[in-house]
């Protein structure tokens, strides 16, 4: 049973076009990027702006920009695409949030602090 899922597994693969393949990469690095933004604006807000983590982090979005862009024209659409997603998860997140906390609490602040770094970061990409 096994082996016949993983010769049909294969033969699928087989057939993606490269196309489709960079597609794919491209699209996942759009998602990975957006939500490397997410985390660098929890851990600048966690942590500060010098912290190890924040360049960690900060030199992450600069080798996934790079290999996004490289490997396909359309990056910036998929890139905006994976951002509005981003957004409207942590806005879904503030609401919920809301009706536990006050303004104040550290975890709304952090929240904040990342709809705000994606709503940057879209509207840079013209979202």
């Amino acid at each position: 049973m096994k082996f016949g899922y993983l010769l049909h597994a294969a033969t699928l693969a087989a057939c993606a076009s490269p196309t489709e393949i960079v597609v794919n990469a491209s699209t996942r690095i759009a998602e990975d990027l957006a939500l490397s933004i997410r985390h660098l604006a929890e851990a600048k807000t966690r942590y500060g702006a010098n912290h190890p983590e924040v360049v960690r982090l900060e030199a992450a979005q600069a080798s996934l920009t790079r290999s996004g862009h490289e490997m396909d024209a359309h990056f910036d659409s998929e890139l905006r695409e994976a951002l509005k997603y981003q957004l409207a998860l942590a806005e879904r997140e503030q609401a919920e949030l809301a009706l536990r906390y006050a303004a104040s609490h550290p975890a709304r602040v952090q929240n904040a602090a990342v709809i705000e770094a994606l709503a940057i970061g879209a509207s840079k990409r013209g979202l």
